[in-house]
This record gives structure tokens, sequence and C-alpha cells, in this order.
């Protein structure tokens, strides 16, 4: 096994060397500092460098180790199939943290953050005071869009499986729900940011994202062959060019299969433009779906006002036991972000069909392939 000193330098010398004209790299980063201590024993150490074996064909492909176990895994020229293998495997490895400890930086263009990672791994004798974040400002909103124009976000689409259970407990798939992996965008576009800091300026900005993510699955090879999905977009970003290119670009297959989903806050927010949009979409023969009502709720939603095929609601880490719901809503009802067995059985005790999250995914016991099940299989690629 390398020396992480020596690892450090080479990657150092790498960083440097992406400076001269010409010179450019991917890195793949994985933080194991931030899995849990029982998922950094060396058997998950080896089942998530198993899982890059894909990259190791690509041309100059070089693996790091860190002196704080961050695994870097650099290549040079485009390797998109290597790369979503590895970031699907990935997926599924870490599919039971609450973070995904993985995303791909592009040097030269990510060289400082990369060198601040680097920095950061070498242990010091007391914690150095975190730097307060920078809130989002219009001037750097500014900036992230005009940089998310050219951005690659392909390696970032993540596609959540929504899976309907039956009565024996044995889930199948029904849908993906399409989006992008915000937090590393971000990160992408403007570390050390809280970009939530300002509701208004967040919102201008997830439009940004939307129609970043329109523009990247409305390529044919994205739609080629691909089976029912839901997607997440605001009320501006439908009415938005890039979503008329979009649906011009569907396929006649996936007519009346594509959900779209929107926000329950907008449908508050605007009733009267929420119900044009609605209208807008079925009669293009997008199926609608309104995203993120609380549990609570619920139980007081007016649900043949708003005229929506589907509904997504998160899990709550401690659902009331004593939580009813109307029949007709759970039909409609998608819970969403499910992590434990508990919550699977809290919705299906109400009637819940349709999970999405790490505990609700087609037939667990014999397809799961995340880190824990896999290192206690001793499992090989």
């Amino acid at each position: 096994m390398a020396d992480p000193t020596e690892d450090m330098a080479a990657l150092l010398a790498l960083l440097e060397g992406c400076n001269n004209p010409g010179v450019t790299r991917d890195a793949l980063l994985i933080r194991v500092a931030e899995m849990p201590p029982d998922l950094r024993r060396p058997r998950h150490i080896r089942l998530i460098e198993a899982a890059l074996d894909p990259l190791r064909t690509c041309d100059r492909a070089v693996q790091f180790r860190l002196p704080d176990q961050t695994l870097v895994m650099t290549w040079r020229g485009p390797a998109l199939a290597e790369t979503r293998s590895v970031m699907a495997g990935l997926d599924e490895l870490f599919a039971d943290l609450p973070q995904a400890p993985h995303e791909i930086l592009a040097l030269p263009r990510d060289s400082a953050r990369l060198a601040r990672i680097i920095a950061a791994s070498v242990p010091v004798a007391s914690e150095p005071a975190t730097p307060a974040r920078q809130s989002l400002t219009p001037g750097l909103l500014a900036q992230m869009e005009a940089a998310l124009a050219h951005a690659d976000v392909a390696t970032l689409l993540r596609c959540r499986p929504v899976c309907a259970f039956d009565g024996a407990g044995i889930g199948r798939l029904a849908w993906d729900r399409q989006g992008l992996n915000v937090t590393q965008l971000a990160a992408m576009l403007a570390p050390e940011t809280d970009i939530r800091a300002d509701p208004w300026l967040f919102r201008r900005l997830t439009r940004s994202f939307d129609r970043r993510l329109l523009a990247a699955i409305a390529q044919p090879f994205e739609l080629r062959n691909r089976g029912p999905f839901a997607l997440d977009l605001s009320l501006h970003s439908v009415l938005a060019p890039e979503f008329l290119r979009f649906d011009a670009a569907l396929p006649s297959a996936l007519r009346g299969r594509v959900t779209v989903i929107l926000l329950a806050d907008d449908m508050l927010a605007d009733p009267t433009n929420f119900v044009f949009v609605r209208d807008f979409l079925r009669a293009r023969t997008y199926r609608i779906g309104l995203g993120e009502p609380r549990l609570a709720w619920l139980a007081a939603f007016p649900c043949a006002w708003a005229g929506v095929d589907s509904l997504y609601a998160s899990a709550e880490p401690a659902p009331a036991a004593g939580l009813s719901l109307d029949p007709e809503l759970t039909a409609r009802l998608v819970l969403c972000g499910v992590t434990s067995p508990d919550q699977l059985a809290w919705g299906q005790a109400r009637g819940i069909s349709l999970f999405e999250g790490p505990a609700a995914r087609p037939d667990p016991a014999a397809r799961r392939l995340n880190l824990r099940r896999a290192a206690g299989r001793e499992m090989r690629f």
C-alpha cells in the first residue's frame, strides 16, 4: 500500500501540472472520513476500490489515498461510459448513507478546491475553527448561472427509483425520479457558499438548475430506451424554452409516462399560475405530481381541487402512530426518503404502496448492494 504522504505529494504535483495550458484531468473524490466508522474497515475500502475498476482502464488513470483515507482517482480524456458505470456502482454501495460521499471534479477548474481538501487531510494537533460559509449574493448568483451554462452535469444526474410494494412486501420498480445532485453541483460552482441562506435567491438558482437538467436529459441518447420517469420542476421552469425543447425531444413511447412534480409551496403561493401550468402539462400528456407536502398537512389536503395524479411526501424520522390518511389520498401518495424498515412498515400499514428511498429498493433482499451488505457477504466485483 502506498504511503499517503507520498500520494499527497504526487497529487499536488499533478495539480501543478494541470496549470499548464492544455493539461486537463477528471478526478473522482470519495470522502471516506465522512462515512460511519463501522463502514471504514479494510473490507469496506477494498469494495470501494474494486468499484473503481472501470476507470482504471482510462488514459493516465491513477489512484491516490490521502492521510485521512480520502480516495482520489484521476484520469485523462473522455470516459462517460466508465464514469457512469462507476457512479452507478458507488450509488448502490452508498445507498444507505444520508449523504453520498463521492463526487467528480474537473481539473484545473476545481484545482483550488482539491488543494484545500488535500491540505485538510493532514492531521493537526487541534481542529482549526471552521470558516464561516458565505451567503449567496446577486453577484455570486450571476457567476454561478454563467458557469452552470457550460458545466458538464452528466455525472451529477441521479435516478432515484420509486418502487411499488405488494401485500407480500416485495417491491418492483414503478418509475425513476430524475434529478441533479444539487449539493455537489453547488459545491462545484461555488464552494464554501450557503446557497440556501437567501430563500429568494435560492429559488432563482433552482430555476437555473431546472433548466440545466432539462437541457441535459433532452439529448437523444438520454431519452432513448428510457422507461417512465418523473422530474421535479418549478412553475416557471415548465414555461421556459428548455422545457419546450425537452417536450419536442420526448419520444412518442414516453408520452403519458412522464410525471412533472410541482412544488406544494408554489401551488400555495400562486394557485392561479399552478392551475394554468397543470392544465398546460396535461394538454401535453404529462402526469402531474405535487412535491414535498408534510404528512400532517395531507390530512386536510384538497386532493380533488389540486387535480394531481401523485403526491410526494417526505418520510418523517418517527412517523406519528395515530396519523390517518384518506384512502383516496394514499392511493396517490409516494412516501420519499424512506431510510428504515419502520418507515416502510408505517406507510404500508396506512395503505401506501409507493415508496422512494434506500430502504425501499426493488426486492431489497436480493438486489440491494449497499456497502454493509456487500462487505458482510464478502462479495467481489
